[in-house]
């Protein structure tokens, strides 16, 4: 028998789709409270991940989901960011 990796799987904070990390984009707050979006190196942190589609983002927006997630109290910024990084 081979060996079997465990594989984590993300799930999308806009429309629930579950997947694995190059499915989506990843949004990190660190301990300093900086958020960063799809950041190439690994960042340790509270993170969540939505998938590159400008539907998602909208409703991740609308039903307030990354200010849940990241406990942040303003995320337009990062909304615009990920819109930016989809090309919507």
């Amino acid at each position: 028998m081979g060996e079997s990796k465990f594989l984590p799987v993300r799930t999308c904070i806009g429309c629930g789709k579950k997947g694995g990390k190059a499915d989506f984009i990843k949004i990190v707050k660190n301990k300093n409270g900086e958020v960063f979006v799809n950041a190439d190196k690994e960042i340790f942190g509270r993170g969540a991940y939505i998938c590159r589609d400008g539907k998602c983002v909208a409703k991740a927006e609308k039903k307030n989901r990354l200010s849940r997630t990241l406990k942040l109290s303003d995320c337009a910024d990062i909304y615009q960011k990920l819109n930016e990084i989809i090309g919507d």
